[in-house]
């Protein structure tokens, strides 16, 4: 499609300006609930056969590959149709019925720009983002420079952003002193002086280390709790077997008594001693001592079975608790670093706003904007600076000079 030079600067105080995708954003998300996924997407896939949820990029050839499963594929599908796509394969090939499958949206495939503009190559995408917001982010054309208000608008935009992700890290930094004290079973926090300092210089956190050192107080107050009442029933129950071996020392004894006097009325019966009441008396005493000795035997085995399943549930919750507090430490380091990309992608895109290369060249409308749209290898028809673009599109600029009348 041709623009005019006037036409391009209508719009070129929205150039920048995060306006116009605010005006766009509803639509963009209207779309992006039936988004079709695309190549160069990253999805979250959580299936009945994975503990933890998988990260996979859709190839060029739009498919996405799964262990044990092949490639799946998902291109031009609804996350809705990639879940039923990728459940009928693992369905398919015989290790569960009826799996679940969950599928998040992890990442956008990039934005390409080509043609006449500043820095052509690829850029993230935005939802609500137009083709003319995709062209200011490359830089603008090579012939147009940027105005001020343009610039305002996104350095407020792109300013918001980089303090939020100085709190995430601040928060992410705190998280991380959190867990390591919980895991060194330390009281002290522990946060560096560089950590202190920011959170200072972030009146909007102010009280994060204090509430996270309450945190800090209640976990590990509780995990000594749940372990003194372990230790405590052990004990008990320790002390009650050495109660039942003592008893069951006396009841063998005893017992041993019962069969020798038991032998010895046998002995006397048979000489003609000893009567039958007298002989029924013993042997009924030397039974009761017999299933004395059996009772205490089975309430020791209670007592070590008690025992043990209380060591066994502290064991657990202590290795659960490490296993969780790991996990977390490692989500937490993990977040942290991603925070820390970003926040230096942003620091280069406000860097970028100051650089002068493309100065201005309003006043000499010697040319037309051509602007061509490629999406999931089609050419879209009647593409305008206005035109909402997707994740994996191409837009292509190309400056045409007017012939002189």
């Amino acid at each position: 499609m041709l623009l005019s030079k006037t036409s391009w600067l209508q719009f070129a105080v929205l150039l920048f300006g995060w306006g116009l995708m605010d005006s766009n954003a509803q639509a963009a998300e209207r779309a992006l609930g039936l988004y079709r996924l695309t190549a160069g997407d990253v999805i979250s896939i959580a299936h009945s056969g994975l503990d933890d949820a998988i990260e996979a990029r859709v190839d060029i050839d739009g498919h996405v590959r799964l262990v044990d499963f092949g490639v799946i594929a998902v291109r031009g599908l609804t996350l809705s149709a990639a879940e039923t796509a990728i459940a009928d394969a693992i369905e398919s090939a015989g290790y569960f019925v009826e799996p679940r499958v969950d599928i998040a949206l992890i990442d956008y495939a990039p934005i390409v720009v080509a043609g006449d503009v500043a820095e052509p190559g690829r850029i993230d995408f935005i939802p609500g983002m137009s083709i003319e917001t995709a062209i200011a982010i490359a830089g603008g054309t090579r012939t147009f420079g940027r105005l001020q208000s343009e610039m305002s608008h996104l350095r407020s935009g792109l300013e918001g952003t980089a303090r939020q992700r100085q709190f995430d890290i601040v928060s992410q930094k705190v998280e991380i002193a959190r867990l390591k004290a919980t895991l060194a079973e330390s009281l002290t926090l522990g946060l560096s002086d560089e950590t202190s300092k920011a959170i200072d210089g972030l009146p909007e956190i102010a009280d994060l280390a204090k509430d996270t050192q309450r945190l800090l107080n209640a976990d590990l107050r509780r995990a000594d709790v749940l372990i003194a009442n372990w230790d405590q029933e052990i004990s008990a129950i320790e002390t009650q077997r050495a109660i039942y071996a003592d008893r069951l020392k006396v009841r063998e004894e005893v017992a041993a008594f019962a069969r020798s006097e038991l032998a010895i009325a046998k002995d006397l019966q048979e000489k003609g001693l000893q009567t039958s009441a007298r002989l029924l008396s013993v042997e009924l005493r030397e039974a009761n001592a017999r299933s004395d000795v059996l009772e205490l035997r089975t309430a020791q085995v209670v007592a070590a079975t008690a025992q043990a399943q209380a060591e066994r549930e502290r064991e657990n919750f202590l290795t659960q608790r490490e296993t969780r507090l790991l996990k977390e430490l490692n989500a937490a380091k993990e977040q942290l670093a991603k925070d820390v990309v970003d926040l230096a992608r942003i620091n280069e895109q406000l860097a970028h706003l100051d650089d002068p290369i493309l100065s201005a060249s309003f006043s000499d409308p010697t040319f037309d904007i051509v602007l061509r749209l490629n999406r999931q290898s089609r050419e879209l028809k009647e593409a305008s600076l206005a035109t909402a673009v997707m994740p994996g599109d191409i837009v292509f600029i190309e400056l045409q000079p007017i012939a002189s009348e």
